[in-house]
C-alpha cells in the first residue's frame, strides 16, 4: 500500500515527507481551515477547466444558463454566503454557505448499494446564482448525455408595483399558474437595507383571492384606512384586500364594471373626497365617486378621455398621481416601442367628465414605457418620478419656474423600473423585473436637492426558495432542501413525486409540497437522508443540528427531535444505516460523527464514536468534510472534504475501512485527490458498490471513479467519467 501523508499545515517539512507528498501528488492546502461551516465556500466559478487528461469529459451544460446579470451569484441565495450577492441579507446565519454544496446521503438504500438493482440514472442538482438556473439534472449513468433538466418553480415569478402608507408597504406579485399575490411588507419604508424580501410579513395569494395578474396597488387611507386597492389586469377588475390578511383569503369586495376599459393598470385613491380614479389600458380614465361607501358597485360615474385639440390622445394608461385637483398620468402605447411614450396633465380632475383637453402633453425624450410615477410636492421642490421601463430609467421632471410646465431634469438608470413609490422623507422606492425572477428587487432611490437620483438599498432574492441544496432519492420520489431567504422563516425540503419517471426538460414545484416554516426550525439545510420507513433526517448547517420529520411531513410543523450535541460544531451530510440505527454525519471541522440506536434514543446524548481520518502515521487529513456514504456491504464510509472552499484543486475522495467499529483516528485506506484530478469542491458522492459518483462544484461537474474499493493509498488520477454540470451541488443514484 502507497503510503499516506498528511496535508501540508506548516511552511517547513523534513526533505523527506515534501519528496514523498510530491510524489504521491498530495495538494498542499496551506493551514487547516478548522471546517467552521462558515465554509463559505466561496467559490467564485473561477474553476472552469476540466482535467484534459480526463478518459470522457461530456460537456453538457445542465439546465438553463445562468442569469446573464448575475444579480445573485453563486448560489444567490443559496443562503450559503458564497453567494457573491452583495446585497446578501445582513441577518444571514454566516455558516450557511452559499458555494457548498451539502452531500447528501445518497442512493436509494444507503446502507447497502451492492447487490441491488443496476442504476439507471444518475440525479444532480445544478446550483449556479440565483433560483433561475437552479435545476435537478436527469444524467445517464455513463455520464454521456443529459436526459432532462427539470427547472425550479417558487411561489413568486416576479415583482410588478409597489405602493406605500407611511412606513406600510405592499408589493403586488406574479406566481405560478398564471395567478398573482401581495407581498406586505410592514416597515418597508422605514430604512431601507440591503435584503432579502422573501414573502415579507404576509403573502397573501390562493385561490380564494381570485388574483390573476395583479398591477397597481394603493394602501389606502381615510374611509378605506388598512384596506390594498389592486388593479388586477389578468382577471379585468379592481380587488380590495385587507392589508392585514394573510394566505388564501378573500377580497372585501372586488369592482368588475371598469366602464368603457375591459382593464385598468393602476388605481389612485383621494381618500379626502372618497373617489378612486383607475386607468384603463384602452387609454380611458375611470372615475369612482363615494369608492368606500358604494364598492364600485354601479360602475364609473365619470370616465375621462384625455385629448388635444378635440381629438383623443391617449391609447394605453398605466400610472397615475395625483397633485390636489391635478391628475398627471403615464401613456406607454405599444409596449413594443421605446419611443412612443407620453405624460399627461390634467387640471380640474375632480370636476372633468368626458373628453377633457389636457393642459400638458409631455413627449419624446426618454419616453418610451412609462409604466408609473409619483408626484413629490415636498420641501426640496416639486417633481415628478417617471419609471421608464423600455429605457431602464427613473427620469426626474421638474416644473419651469416661469411657465409651471414640467421639465425633464436629472434621470438614473434603473434596468427594467416597474413602479415607484415616494417614501416620506421624499426619497424613492422602485421596482425593477427584468427576465427571469432573480434580478427582480426593490430598490431604495436617493433624490439629493440638486443632481441626478442614485441607487441605494436593493431588496432582492423574493420569494421563499431561493436556491436548490441537495437531492435525496426514496423510490422514484426526490426530496431536496433548498435555502429561503431569513424573513421568510429559512429553508426546508421540497418533495417532488415521481421524480426518477422525469425523463424530458420540465419543472417542478418547491412550494406544492414541503417542509417550511417556522415550526420547522430549518434555518440553512444540506444534506438529508431519509430512513426506509420515509423518516427524513436533515443537516441544518444553519442552525447547527440534525433535525428529523416524521414520514410524509409536510407542511409548518415541528420536527420529531432535534439532535444539538454534534459533539464538534456542524455537519454537512447525513448518512442513517436502517440495519443498526446509526446515523454518521461529515463534520465541517473535518471530523465524522458516529450515532449509535440513532432513532432508539435520539441522539440525546451527542454522538457516541468521533472519527478522524488519518493517514498510517497517525496525521490527519481531513479539513472540511462535506459528503458521506456508508456502503452496509463492506463497512466502508466514503466522505469527500472540499478543504479551502476557494480553492478550486485541494479537493479529496477518501474511505475508511471498518467504518462501523471505527473510532477516534480512523486510518484511511484511500485518498484521491491532487494535479490530475478535477477535485476541487467534491461536495457530494453517491456509491452504487462499485463506483463512486462526485458532484464537482467548482469544476462544474459530475464525475465517476470506478472500482474504488479496489484501490488504496494516495491516487492522483483522473476520473474515469464526467460530464459539465454546472455548479454541481449534490449527486444521487436512481436504481
Amino acid at each position: 500500500m502507497k503510503s499516506l501523508h498528511q496535508r501540508v499545515y506548516t511552511t517547513i517539512l523534513p526533505i523527506a515527507l515534501t519528496t514523498m507528498l510530491a510524489a504521491c501528488g498530495t495538494s498542499e492546502e496551506g493551514t487547516e481551515s478548522g471546517g467552521t461551516e462558515t465554509d463559505t465556500e466561496t467559490e467564485t466559478d473561477t474553476d472552469t477547466g476540466t482535467n484534459t487528461t480526463t478518459p470522457t469529459t461530456t460537456n453538457v451544460t445542465a439546465g438553463p444558463t445562468t442569469d446573464p446579470t448575475g444579480s445573485e451569484s453563486e448560489s444567490e441565495s443559496d443562503t450559503e454566503n458564497t453567494t457573491d450577492d452583495p446585497t446578501m441579507d445582513p441577518t444571514m446565519d454566516p455558516t450557511e454557505d452559499p458555494t457548498e454544496d451539502p452531500s447528501e446521503s445518497e442512493s436509494e438504500s444507503d446502507s447497502d448499494t451492492s447487490g441491488g438493482d443496476d442504476p439507471v440514472a444518475i440525479w444532480a442538482t445544478a446550483n449556479p446564482g440565483g433560483l433561475d438556473a437552479d435545476t435537478l439534472s436527469n444524467l445517464t449513468v455513463p455520464l454521456d448525455a443529459q436526459v432532462a433538466a427539470l427547472s425550479v418553480i417558487s411561489d413568486v415569478l416576479s415583482i410588478q408595483s409597489v405602493g406605500l402608507n407611511g412606513n406600510d408597504g405592499v408589493i403586488s406579485v406574479d406566481i405560478p399558474g398564471g395567478t398573482g399575490g401581495l407581498i406586505a411588507v410592514e416597515g418597508l419604508g422605514a430604512n431601507p437595507q440591503d435584503a432579502a424580501i422573501g414573502l415579507g410579513d404576509r403573502f397573501i395569494a390562493g385561490p380564494a383571492t381570485e388574483l390573476m395578474a395583479p398591477k397597481g396597488v394603493e394602501l389606502a387611507g381615510g374611509d378605506l384606512d388598512g384596506m390594498v386597492i389592486v388593479a388586477d389586469v389578468g382577471a379585468g377588475d379592481i380587488k380590495v384586500f385587507d392589508y392585514s390578511g394573510e394566505g388564501d383569503v378573500a377580497p372585501e369586495f372586488v369592482v368588475t364594471d371598469l366602464g368603457s376599459s375591459d382593464a385598468v393598470w393602476d388605481v389612485h385613491y383621494a381618500a379626502g373626497p372618497d373617489v378612486l380614479y383607475a386607468t384603463g389600458t384602452n387609454g380611458d380614465l375611470q372615475v369612482y365617486e363615494d369608492f368606500a361607501a358604494n364598492m364600485g358597485d354601479m360602475g364609473p360615474d365619470r370616465t375621462i378621455v384625455p385629448t388635444e385639440n378635440n381629438t383623443k390622445v391617449s391609447e394605453n394608461l398605466h400610472g397615475i398621481d395625483l397633485d390636489g385637483n391635478t391628475a398627471i398620468l403615464t401613456d406607454v402605447g405599444d409596449p413594443n416601442d421605446a419611443a412612443d411614450g407620453q405624460l399627461f396633465v390634467i387640471n380640474g380632475i375632480g370636476g372633468a367628465s368626458g373628453d377633457t383637453e389636457v393642459d400638458q402633453r409631455i413627449q419624446g425624450g426618454m419616453l418610451g414605457n412609462p409604466v408609473d410615477l409619483e408626484h413629490d410636492g415636498g420641501l426640496d421642490g416639486e417633481a415628478l418620478f417617471v419609471a421608464e421601463k423600455s429605457n431602464d430609467a427613473i427620469i426626474v421632471y421638474e416644473p419651469n419656474l416661469l411657465t409651471g410646465d414640467y421639465e425633464a431634469t436629472g434621470d438614473t438608470e434603473v434596468i427594467k423600473a416597474e413602479s415607484v413609490a415616494v417614501r416620506n422623507n421624499g426619497n424613492l422606492l422602485m421596482t425593477t423585473n427584468p427576465a427571469g425572477r432573480d434580478d427582480d428587487a426593490v430598490i431604495a432611490v436617493n433624490v439629493p436637492a440638486l443632481g441626478d437620483p442614485n441607487t441605494g438599498a436593493v431588496m432582492d432574492r423574493i420569494g421563499s426558495v431561493l436556491s436548490v441544496q441537495s437531492l435525496h432519492l426514496q423510490g422514484n420520489d426526490g426530496y431536496v432542501t433548498f435555502d429561503g431567504a431569513q424573513v421568510s422563516d429559512g429553508g426546508g425540503v421540497f418533495m417532488v413525486p415521481g421524480l426518477g419517471g422525469m425523463d424530458q426538460d420540465g419543472e417542478v414545484s418547491a412550494v406544492a409540497s414541503r417542509i417550511w416554516g417556522s415550526n420547522t426550525e430549518i434555518v440553512a439545510p444540506k444534506g438529508l437522508d431519509l430512513a426506509d420507513d420515509g423518516t427524513i433526517i436533515v443537516a441544518d448547517l444553519g442552525a447547527g443540528d440534525i433535525k428529523v420529520y416524521e414520514a410524509g411531513m409536510d407542511g409548518n410543523l415541528a420536527p420529531m427531535f432535534v439532535v444539538s450535541d454534534l459533539g464538534g460544531g456542524p455537519v454537512w451530510d447525513v448518512d442513517y444505516d436502517d440495519d443498526n440505527d446509526r446515523l454518521y454525519a461529515s463534520g465541517v471541522n473535518g471530523t465524522v460523527r458516529v450515532f449509535i440506536d440513532f432513532m432508539a434514543n435520539e441522539g440525546a446524548n451527542g454522538p457516541d464514536r468521533v472519527l478522524t481520518p488519518v493517514n498510517e502515521d497517525a496525521e490527519p487529513v481531513s479539513t472540511n468534510l462535506h459528503g458521506i456514504h456508508f456502503d452496509g456491504a463492506t463497512s466502508s464510509l466514503l466522505l469527500t472534504d472540499v478543504g479551502d472552499p476557494g480553492s478550486d484543486d485541494d479537493g479529496w475522495i477518501m474511505v475508511i475501512p471498518d467504518a462501523d467499529t471505527a473510532d477516534g483516528d480512523a486510518e484511511v485506506s484511500l485518498l484521491i485527490g491532487g494535479d490530475a484530478t478535477v477535485l476541487g469542491n467534491p461536495v457530494d458522492l453517491a456509491f452504487d458498490g462499485t463506483n463512486v459518483y462526485v458532484a464537482e462544484k467548482s469544476n462544474s461537474m459530475v464525475i465517476r471513479y470506478d472500482n474504488v474499493l479496489e484501490m488504496s493509498g494516495v491516487e492522483n488520477i483522473p476520473e474515469d467519467a464526467a460530464i459539465e454540470v454546472e455548479r454541481a451541488e449534490s449527486v444521487q443514484i436512481q436504481y
